[in-house]
């Protein structure tokens, strides 16, 4: 009752329907990864960085060194949570990833945006859906575009089309699909969704920092949108007990087998981090 789907939601159910029932509806805690209170440090950093541009007269973004600041203030208070080395490898990672990703990307950022969107009640086809888009950027004649920042290096296989051996596509295109879907079905909205974009804030093995776009066509859209109705009925239908089977699955493991883990923290639903 009252339950939304969101993305991640999506992506679990999706994967493991057992790794759903225990996470999702029986809301077993499970532990963070340090990836994870990184790359929220990482979204606060440049979240705050953009309030201030908007809060500011001349609407010009504050210079790297501040969000550098920002980020070590983020850090200090995730500092308990840390191994102590772990921290300090962290640090200076997000130091130095956060000032070459200002200097490559600064100049073009916009002043018109909304940064951490949080979209509620809002429905599609009858399902509700919810969602927090990291960066929203007005365009010219009603348009916008979507950002969502990403730790971690950039995998091509994250943001590919649905193929015969990946039939749902990419978890990074998914996700793109369903805030457009989620963002064009709220209520009174007069903007459409142009284009999404996966910003890297680490780089790729030649040191670059990317930005990569995924394209939005109607036959995907409309298999999203199938999507998100069959995963939201399966869910109401309380089908959870067919687990994924998988060797590495964590929940499975623990159900059929009684193995005992660490954590049941799956860094693919962190790098969703749509809260």
């Amino acid at each position: 009752e009252g339950f939304s789907l969101s993305v991640s939601g999506m992506y679990r159910y999706l994967t493991c329907p057992l790794s759903f029932y225990y996470e999702n509806v029986l809301r077993v805690p499970v532990l963070i990864s340090d990836a994870a209170k990184y790359g929220t440090a990482m979204h606060n950093a440049l979240q705050r960085l953009f309030e201030k541009m908007l809060e500011s007269k001349d609407k010009k973004f504050p210079e790297a060194a501040e969000l550098v600041r920002l980020f070590e203030y983020e850090m200090v208070k995730r500092a308990a949570f840390f191994p102590p080395k772990e921290y300090e490898r962290r640090l200076e990672m997000g130091r130095q990833n956060l000032t070459e990703y200002y200097l490559k990307h600064a100049s073009h950022w916009p002043g018109k945006v909304k940064v951490e969107l949080n979209i509620r009640n809002v429905e599609v086809e009858g399902v509700p859906i919810t969602g927090t888009i990291d960066r929203l950027e007005f365009l010219e004649q009603q348009k916008v575009n979507i950002v969502d920042y990403k730790t971690g290096r950039p995998d091509p296989s994250r943001l590919s089309r649905p193929t015969s051996k990946n039939p749902y596509g990419g978890q990074y295109w998914r996700q793109l699909m369903f805030y457009k879907i989620l963002f064009e079905s709220t209520e009174q909205n007069a903007h459409t969704v142009q284009s999404g974009c996966i910003s890297y804030l680490e780089p790729d093995k030649d040191g670059q920092y990317q930005d990569k776009t995924a394209d939005y066509q109607a036959d995907d859209l409309e298999m999203v949108k199938d999507l998100i109705k069959e995963t939201y009925n399966n869910i109401m239908a309380h089908n959870f007990y067919e687990g994924c089977n998988e060797p590495n699955c964590k929940w499975c493991q623990f159900v059929k087998d009684n193995q005992l883990t660490d954590s049941f923290s799956d860094p693919e639903i962190e790098a969703l981090d749509d809260k």
